[in-house]
């Protein structure tokens, strides 16, 4: 069965121009529009398209009128088209609006699965200051529910929640580490602790994540779990956050009540932390199985999307709980971690190096697999032949190496990459592993990556083929 997405977005004005900020300097105001992220968008069976209709001259419209209103409505002056580069990205694009008006904005997400039709709006209503910039952020929390959401924010307030609203997964409007918190597996949610801490990145949403954990496992005797918790303790403590200063005080009770020592350590230290104590306290929940999705798909749906965020930091954490319990995903996730240990050895293993590729790769690469025109990229830029699948690679997906992740931190993804698909038993990756011999690679890695081919048994089975950069050195 088909299955078939189409999110479209109405903006709809009392007066509007779109003409460029240079036809009326200083009275235009830019609004950036971040498309919809649809939950398993990498599904091949799943179409997606997005639109923009702007109108005008309907500002005397109630917000009712607009969401029960058809979409072609009056005054319709421009259509944009939103596209996804890549299914792992959300769509995007800007435009000029004249300042000091208010819009009225709806979204439609529009689905069909066979003959069934649902439809998704949304509405947003703001007045848009001279000299300011916004940002409009449409989310799609799941297939089965069809419920959406969208919040127009200033610049201002996007850049203070953008770790989390430009992150969003689709699963019940979370973002990636809000869900690997809420309901990865032991390692990967201690290891995304991990790396907040490291970061120092105490959002609000990551902080109510770790509260409910904590909260919903604090009478555990899993030893697993417990270390989590102490992690969780950890990171609310070094928040100094005292929103969250009743909550301490409580969960500290209780551990002190089911003798969770080294988990009493952490809170006690939080409770010294804390100073102060805000109006508003978080009052933390139970985290209970939602009803349309199982916690078991909710624990997959954590390690592929951070894989697929490409972020190292977050593949390792996946890695780590994907190489623990390989029983516990299926095979699409192993492929899925079979393409980044592909994508990271072509780029560990091509001479370019990871602090220039955001600058280089515009002039560097072209979306092009023709041999010819690879071997002119190298031959200009003074750079190996086995640097011909990471071009292609980021001709591909237009890489971007994230801030504050060393190239240390991407062998250590890769490694764990390399060991998960060992414990697949899985030899469909015989090849795949055959051919990262042909990087120059770190030694620590060439040893994993080794050890890890020791394990796969000769077979007759189809082999694993990554979807990029599968260039090969001519003969």
């Amino acid at each position: 069965m088909r299955t078939y997405l189409i999110a479209t977005f109405l903006l709809i004005a009392s007066s509007l121009s779109l003409a460029t900020p240079q036809d009326e300097s200083g009275n235009m105001v830019k609004l950036n529009i971040h498309g919809a992220l649809v939950a398993n968008n990498w599904l091949s069976s799943l179409k997606i398209k997005q639109q923009i209709w702007v109108y005008s001259g309907l500002d005397d419209m109630p917000e009712e009128a607009f969401l029960k209103n058809s979409n072609k409505l009056p005054g319709l002056i421009k259509e944009i088209a939103l596209k996804n580069k890549k299914k792992w990205q959300k769509p995007y694009t800007s435009t000029y609006l004249k300042a000091g008006k208010n819009y009225q904005i709806k979204g439609l997400i529009y689905t069909r699965d066979g003959v069934y039709v649902n439809e998704c709006f949304t509405y947003s209503s703001k007045t848009l200051t001279e000299k300011k910039e916004y940002h409009l952020v449409l989310n799609f929390d799941n297939q089965s529910k069809n419920t959406c959401s969208s919040s127009l924010f200033t610049d201002e307030d996007y850049q203070n929640s953008r770790s989390t609203m430009s992150e969003m997964t689709g699963y019940l409007g979370l973002s990636r580490i809000e869900l690997a918190l809420r309901y990865g597996g032991p390692f990967q949610a201690k290891e995304s602790t991990t790396i907040l801490i490291r970061d120092g990145d105490y959002n609000d949403p990551y902080l109510q994540a770790a509260a409910d954990r904590l909260w919903t496992y604090i009478d555990t005797s899993d030893e697993s779990q417990l270390s989590i918790l102490a992690y969780m303790a950890r990171y609310i403590a070094e928040s100094g956050n005292p929103k969250y200063a009743d909550f301490v005080e409580q969960a500290l009770i209780k551990a002190k009540e089911t003798s969770q020592k080294s988990l009493t350590k952490h809170l006690k230290k939080a409770k010294k932390r804390i100073k102060g104590h805000s109006e508003n306290q978080y009052e933390a929940r139970s985290i209970a199985e939602p009803s349309q999705y199982s916690l078991a798909q909710l624990r997959v749906a954590a390690v592929i999307e951070s894989l697929r965020s490409r972020d190292p930091a977050e593949v390792k954490a996946a890695g780590v709980d994907l190489t623990t319990f390989p029983n516990e995903y299926p095979p699409k996730v192993f492929d899925e971690a079979a393409e980044v240990l592909w994508e990271y050895t072509a780029l560990l293993g091509s001479g370019l190096s990871l602090d220039e590729i955001p600058n280089n790769s515009k002039g560097l690469v072209k979306q092009s697999t023709d041999q010819a025109s690879i071997d002119t990229i190298l031959t200009t830029n003074g750079l190996p032949w086995y640097a011909a699948p990471a071009l292609a690679v980021l001709a591909d997906i237009g890489w971007s190496i994230r801030p504050n992740r060393s190239q240390d931190l991407y062998i250590a993804a890769a490694i764990w990459m390399s060991r998960s698909l060992a414990q697949s038993k899985n030899s469909r990756y015989r090849t795949l592993l055959i051919n990262t011999k042909s990087f120059e690679l770190n030694k620590k890695l060439r040893k994993s990556l080794n050890k890890s081919l020791s394990l796969m048994r000769n077979s007759e089975e189809d082999q694993f083929t990554p979807s990029i950069g599968t260039i090969q050195k001519e003969q």
